[in-house]
């Protein structure tokens, strides 16, 4: 889904969620090599079988509600914005009227 840089090199991103997870976990995890795992919740409980996985055109992808779906960090240093950095993601939704920009 996403991969964060901070301070280093694209080689080197702070962390890496391809969110290809199956059945009904509750972590995503990190593939960077840096163990920042995000937990998968839904409404106020967490961890909690929130997003859902389904067969994507590669790999699985996590399926989001829209509302009460979201992943949570613990607090790493390695997600403590100080400088530059990027977030990248790929988005896909089920309707063109639910289309926005993430900025």
């Amino acid at each position: 889904m996403g991969a964060i840089e901070t301070g280093g090199s694209a080689s080197t991103p702070a962390a890496h969620w391809k969110m290809d997870e199956s059945g009904s976990t509750t972590t995503a995890v990190d593939s960077s090599g840096n163990n920042v795992h995000m937990t998968l919740c839904q409404g106020t409980t967490c961890p909690q079988q929130g997003p859902t996985f389904a067969t994507g055109e590669v790999n699985n992808h996590a399926v989001f509600n829209g509302t009460t779906h979201y992943m949570e960090a613990a607090n790493n240093p390695l997600l403590e914005f100080t400088g530059d950095w990027t977030f990248a993601a790929w988005v896909g939704t089920t309707s063109p009227a639910n289309q926005m920009l993430l900025s």
